[in-house]
């Protein structure tokens, strides 16, 4: 059935965490220091700027959220607002937001991000410790020390002996399996992202976890030989000596690059209006400056990286210049650098962000997919779906290209959405099991799929320490399959939703459990009849979708979406002063955005 599922309609039925040391790049011809230092002053400069733009759109998305301005331009919440109108993550959402609110009660460390003479990164330090009362001794700090410095001096405040755990690092979790346990493995993926998890990396901790707990259970006391402390204890005292050394190495460069601050001239912060459409507005101009301004950055990254720059001009570490330089993670000036290298390559694409068509989240989204042959069809694509739509449209297609033929991933049709979706529903509600293990023939090559899963570097770990203590029971206490397809299994059994016995439960199996709003997607879902039964609606099938709560009770009933019938091609209107229409999936935005 899955094959029937997710063939195209016009065809018949190592050691995980290695790290590998990656060759040096030649540096950029004729990069003279003097270039160096111009380009290193420009980045400092844009990296000001964006820190700025992002500041004020956090402002305004407080703003927002606190007078609920997004509900009454039809969103359930504020990082749903923020990923449609603005195009930007739940996470950049979140952060920014959260830096906004802390420093409204710091009015000097919010003038002093605004005109550039604090950094983010130093400002998301203060901000966790200053009080209206002490801000100025903490900007006087700021002054004199870097950002690891001021982290230091904040833990000492708390009585903090030492700083939690950086954020892990991902690696490359390569697994080569039997093509059925793949499926088994695609199956569990479409579950988990019901579920929520949408990442390989948050899919396969769960994996794990379901995995270790009934492999403990199952298995004697005597049977889980857990040797992997002490075979990695001379791994983990290597990773502390490295970060000793690098952390020394920093201490070491901060004399050759730090700097008496210089003076910055008064910038006043934004003014928001008060009606939710001219705070959308304002925040929709933030949010098309701040794209161009992070595209020009990325290429002046580009350069000064390609160059070796860091280096050259005294920093330890990369990171080291990311925070301290230019007040930012080393994690974004590598998405920053990944965009503007594919937008190099698509110049289409690059067209359609310089002419305000496409944001930066859908740039992001088409840029990891497309190709010069289909990058056409795929900014065609994005500038007609909202990003949830577009998000479940780039899934699909990547799924139906990993099981067929074909290499390129083309923006799927209609009828293969419909296709992807009829899988996830066969999964979710159990219509579907796990294909069979099929026995090896002996002569008869194996039928094998690889799978590189982007992981962290714990995970990865103890997947491969458990996947051990699986095999040598294998067979006697515990299934003879992969371990890869015992905790797809498990996952399935446990994660799978039983079969609720209540009324209109078929429609909430066909929805998938999802409100069908283009821009919600939550999970709290209720019944709606799409033509009020007090205007003489039925309770046909057509009449009926699922919505959560908000879109449901709030934005239905009081007026601030729309939606009208069919329930196979419902007509969305968003906004009491229609901003967004959605037809089926095809969307449109009014004029005046």
């Amino acid at each position: 059935m899955l094959t029937q599922l997710l063939a195209p309609a016009h065809s018949p039925g190592s050691l995980a965490g290695r790290v590998r040391r990656r060759p040096e790049r030649p540096r950029a011809p004729g990069c003279s220091v003097e270039l160096l230092q111009a380009l290193d002053a420009e980045l400092a400069r844009r990296a000001g700027e964006a820190g700025r733009l992002r500041f004020e759109m956090g402002r305004g998305l407080d703003m927002l959220e606190r007078s609920g301005g997004h509900h009454v331009l039809g969103f359930s919440s504020i990082e749903a607002y923020a990923l449609e109108r603005c195009e930007r993550s739940q996470s950049w959402t979140q952060k920014a937001r959260g830096l906004a609110r802390r420093l409204e009660a710091l009015p000097l460390l919010a003038d002093a991000l605004i005109s550039g003479s604090l950094s983010w990164s130093m400002a998301a330090v203060l901000a966790t410790v200053a009080s209206p009362d002490d801000a100025e001794f903490w900007l006087a700090e700021a002054s004199r020390r870097t950002v690891r410095e001021m982290k230091a001096l904040v833990l000492e405040k708390r009585g903090v002996a030492e700083e939690g755990e950086p954020e892990a690092e991902l690696r490359t979790l390569t697994l080569t399996v039997p093509r059925e346990d793949a499926w088994c493995f695609e199956q569990a993926k479409l579950l988990g992202r019901q579920l929520g998890e949408r990442t390989n990396a948050d899919f396969v901790l769960g994996l794990v976890a379901e995995s270790t707990s009934t492999l403990c259970s199952e298995l004697p006391s005597s049977g889980i030989e857990l040797t992997a402390d002490d075979a990695m204890a001379p791994q983990r005292a290597w990773q502390r000596e490295l970060a000793r050394m690098r952390t020394e190495a920093e201490e070491r460069c901060e004399a050759h690059f730090r700097r008496s601050p210089e003076p910055r001239p008064h910038v006043e912060p934004l003014l928001w209006p008060e009606q939710p459409e001219a705070v959308d507005r304002q925040l929709r101009e933030l949010s098309r400056e701040l794209v161009g301004r992070e595209v020009a950055f990325g290429r002046a990254l580009d350069a000064f990286f390609a160059a070796d720059g860091w280096r050259r001009l005294g920093y330890a570490t990369a990171a080291q210049y990311a925070r301290e330089r230019l007040g930012t993670s080393l994690s974004s000036i590598k998405a920053k650098r990944r965009l503007v290298k594919r937008l190099g390559q698509l110049r289409f694409l690059a067209d359609a962000v310089d002419r305000g068509e496409l944001g930066y989240e859908a740039a992001r989204l088409v840029a990891e997919v497309a190709t010069g042959t289909t990058v056409e069809a795929w900014v065609t694509r994005a500038t007609q779906r909202t990003l949830r739509h577009l998000r479940e449209e780039i899934d699909s297609a990547e799924l139906l290209a990993r099981w067929s033929e074909s290499t390129a991933v083309l923006p799927p049709s209609d009828a293969e959405v419909r296709r992807v979706e009829a899988l996830e529903r066969a999964v979710v509600t159990g219509q579907i099991s796990a294909p069979p293990a099929l026995p090896k023939m002996a002569g008869a090559p194996s039928a094998t799929v690889t799978l590189h899963l982007r992981v962290s570097a714990d995970t990865a770990r103890d997947f491969r320490c458990w996947e051990a203590i699986y095999l040598r029971h294998r067979g006697s206490a515990l299934r003879a399959t992969t371990f890869l397809r015992f905790a797809c299994e498990l996952f399935l059994d446990t994660w799978r939703p039983r079969g609720l016995d209540v009324e209109y439960a078929h429609i909430y199996e066909r929805d998938r459990h999802r409100c069908q709003s283009p821009c919600c997607g939550r999970r709290d879902v209720t019944p709606h009849h799409l033509r009020f039964r007090s205007h003489g609606g039925d309770d046909s099938d057509e009449n009926l979708t699922s919505l959560c709560t908000w879109c449901h009770l709030e934005g239905i009933h009081r007026g601030q979406i729309s939606a009208t019938p069919p329930a196979s091609n419902i007509r969305w209107t968003f906004g009491r002063n229609a901003h967004t229409v959605v037809e089926g999936r095809r969307r449109t935005r009014a004029s005046d955005d």
